[in-house]
């Protein structure tokens, strides 16, 4: 999101389960994109699975209607986040043995389903179809795997929010820390 030559790059790898990402989301949205939109501030975020497969709906789902829709769908996501995490609890032993046999696509169908993604996918636009046909998009699952593996090989991600500035780590994890960063380097 922004200038792809602004002279901060700011980069995020986030989990779309990971509690901590959803407070960072919900409390930088409007600031981030002001300081986007001064043309100073670019910003990446890559999905990482921080607790694996779980990861794997919600992060097909933010991308189904394409890049310009990602990042306002991914923050109503992680704004609403409690509400359709709390839902994995109706993943029974039963799910989870039928799981142990299913390919990736069908796990993410499953947990969409589950977790209630589809239903709330589907109150923003994107058919029931559409939903069905992201969650079982293989070559987005390996897409967001290599992501994840890229993560923790090139950048030492080993959980997340993991934030790099301008290609170093930033021992930030909250946007009031994240923020104070950015300011220190020339943000307005």
């Amino acid at each position: 999101m922004g200038n792809p030559d602004a002279k901060l790059q700011l980069l995020e790898y986030g989990a779309i389960t990971c509690p901590g990402c959803a407070q960072f989301s919900v409390q930088s949205t409007e600031e981030l994109n002001e300081l986007v939109n001064t043309g100073v501030v670019a910003f990446e975020f890559r999905p990482f699975l921080v607790h694996g497969i779980q990861d794997i709906p919600g992060f097909l789902l933010s991308q189904c209607s394409g890049p310009e829709a990602f990042f306002p769908l991914s923050e109503q996501l992680y704004a609403e986040q409690e509400s359709w995490l709390s839902k994995i609890s109706t993943v029974t032993e039963a799910d989870q043995q039928a799981m142990q046999k299913m390919s990736p696509p069908e796990i993410s169908t499953l947990l969409g389903t589950k977790m209630g993604l589809i239903d709330f996918v589907k109150s923003r636009g994107i058919s029931e179809d559409q939903a069905k046909a992201c969650l079982a998009d293989k070559a987005a699952i390996d897409g967001l795997i290599a992501t994840t593996e890229k993560g923790t090989k090139d950048d030492g991600v080993s959980g997340t929010p993991f934030f790099l500035l301008n290609g170093a780590k930033l021992d930030a994890s909250s946007w009031v820390q994240v923020k104070g960063k950015l300011v220190e380097a020339g943000a307005r």
